[in-house]
């Protein structure tokens, strides 16, 4: 609401303040219009109703969230517990917790280092290429590797695994991690994955001025001898920043800012590896928008003189278009094997998971689905 806020106070003198409660459980929902039409949707379930009421306990300019949801995105987010409250429809008392703010990117990775995770089964060749592909590219051998799966097939599990061991054996002060995420709500939204990234690195999505976020952003370029005034104002234009009178204005075609923008993001990763090892991982490649593609074409045909591993996760379906350079490597996973399948469960077993659930992922196995990978951590992510 801050870059609203200060518009609508400048010009009208005026000022809208918003809060939002989410909860999450079961809902049955049903289309009663339009196919495309969100307004048409409706909602019934006990979710709706605890969503409603917990409204009436934020705050104006606040997200909160139950306990249910806050168990789900804890290692996204910092909460402040508000201590536990009678909701309205819900036996007994119910913690709620406000965001304060998304969690920065090392210690999201901290957080997941501690967390018993699940253990990678049957997955030993990949996770030896990758650490292997991870030292080559720590001595500034650049390497690009190709992770293929079907969905539940243990992508996330590898690139956990590598991300973790980036961390624990980085020479850096800062985070060794750029980690972009492509989206199935953005794959029209260019270079989604790289805006919603320098957005969390920053923290320029919160509510401080538009002057404190533009000091923040200058003097993160200025690091890497970036802060010329056009480069401040590409990258000022990329977040969707609104006009400042100390960002130069930039008289180019759109299709020149496009070029000038796809080189400073390659300029700035090549700055940021330059001494020690970054691994860069873009996941969900068959969401990626057309321009992040073509970005991600420029740098693995430069990346190999770069201290940078690229390691990009994408579903089958997904056709590469540039040519195989001699440093990329292609993974494809493959269903895991009765044997593998067995450790699964024994493991899953350990951890308590009822033997009901481990023989109907028996059968949806089977049946050609997966996601056996999932069942171990279970107990850990509800419980």
């Amino acid at each position: 609401m801050a870059p609203i806020n200060e518009r609508w106070h400048r010009h009208k003198g005026v000022t809208l303040s918003s809060k939002l409660a989410i909860h999450s459980g079961l809902a049955v929902v049903e289309n009663t219009g339009a196919a495309d039409s969100l307004t048409s949707l409706s909602i019934t379930g006990q979710v709706r109703n605890v969503a409603a009421k917990l409204e009436s306990v934020a705050e104006p300019n606040t997200v909160v969230v139950s306990s249910n949801t806050q168990r789900l995105v804890k290692r996204q987010f910092e909460f402040e517990s508000l201590g536990e409250q009678t909701i309205k429809g819900v036996s007994g008392k119910t913690e709620v917790f406000r965001i304060l703010g998304g969690c920065a990117v090392q210690s999201r990775v901290g957080r997941d280092d501690h967390a018993k995770q699940t253990p990678l089964i049957g997955r030993d060749t990949e996770v030896s290429m990758l650490l292997e592909r991870w030292e080559r590219a720590e001595e500034g051998q650049g390497q690009v590797v190709l992770l293929s799966g079907e969905a539940g097939l243990g992508k996330s599990s590898l690139v956990r695994m590598i991300r973790e061991h980036a961390v624990l054996n980085s020479k850096r002060d800062d985070s060794p991690l750029i980690q972009w995420r492509c989206s199935p709500y953005h794959k029209n939204s260019s270079l989604y994955p790289a805006t919603e990234f320098i957005e969390r690195m920053l923290e320029v999505e919160g509510d401080a001025s538009i002057d404190a976020k533009l000091d923040k952003l200058a003097e993160h370029l200025k690091k890497y001898d970036l802060h010329g005034d056009e480069e401040v104002a590409l990258l000022w234009s990329l977040l969707s920043l609104p006009d400042h009178a100390r960002v130069a204005r930039l008289d180019m075609s759109p299709q020149q800012q496009k070029t000038k923008t796809l080189e400073l993001l390659r300029d700035w990763l090549q700055a940021y590896s330059a001494d020690n090892g970054v691994l860069f991982t873009v996941e969900d490649l068959h969401w990626v928008d057309p321009t992040t593609l073509e970005f991600l074409g420029m740098l693995v045909a430069e990346v190999s003189n770069d201290r940078i591993l690229m390691l990009l996760t994408f579903r089958p379906e997904f056709v590469v278009p540039w040519k195989s350079p001699s440093y990329q490597s292609v993974v494809a996973l493959n269903r895991l094997t009765n044997p593998h399948y067995s450790c699964v469960s024994n493991e899953a077993a350990r951890e308590g998971v009822e033997g009901v659930v481990t023989s109907a992922l028996q059968r949806r196995r089977e049946a050609g689905h997966e996601f056996t990978g999932c069942v171990a951590v279970c107990p850990r992510f509800f419980g």
